[in-house]
C-alpha cells in the first residue's frame, strides 16, 4: 500500500500538480488581522495593568493543535507587555518536555 501512495504521489508531482498545505511557513508571523483573540488579549492586558500598578503576577498557559495561532498570539502579549514596561517571559515548550 505504501508503495503505491508513493508512486502515486511522484506521478501526481511529476506532472506538475501540487498539493495545497494548510499550514504556511511562518510560524509565529503576525498576521495581518487577530481574528477572535479580542477577549483574550483584553483579559491579559488587564493583567498585565494590574501587575504594573503592584498587584499580583498570574500565569497563562496556552495550548493548542499546530496552527490555531499561539505564537501570535503570545507575541501579541509580550507587545502589550513591552509597551506597559512590564518583564514577561516566554517559554516554549515540545510536546514530550517535562513541566
Amino acid at each position: 500500500m505504501r508503495t503505491y501512495i508513493d508512486n502515486n504521489l511522484k506521478e501526481f508531482i511529476k506532472r506538475g500538480n501540487h498539493m495545497h498545505n494548510p499550514y504556511t511557513p511562518g510560524a509565529g508571523t503576525k498576521p495581518n488581522f487577530l481574528a477572535g483573540r479580542d477577549d483574550v488579549i483584553f483579559k491579559i492586558a488587564n493583567q498585565i495593568n494590574d501587575v504594573r500598578k503592584g498587584g499580583m503576577a498570574r500565569h497563562s498557559i496556552f495550548y493548542g493543535v499546530r496552527g490555531v495561532g499561539k505564537t501570535v498570539l503570545l507575541n501579541k502579549i509580550e507587545e502589550i507587555a513591552r509597551e506597559q514596561n512590564v518583564l514577561f517571559c516566554h517559554i516554549e515548550c515540545a510536546e514530550h518536555d517535562l513541566l
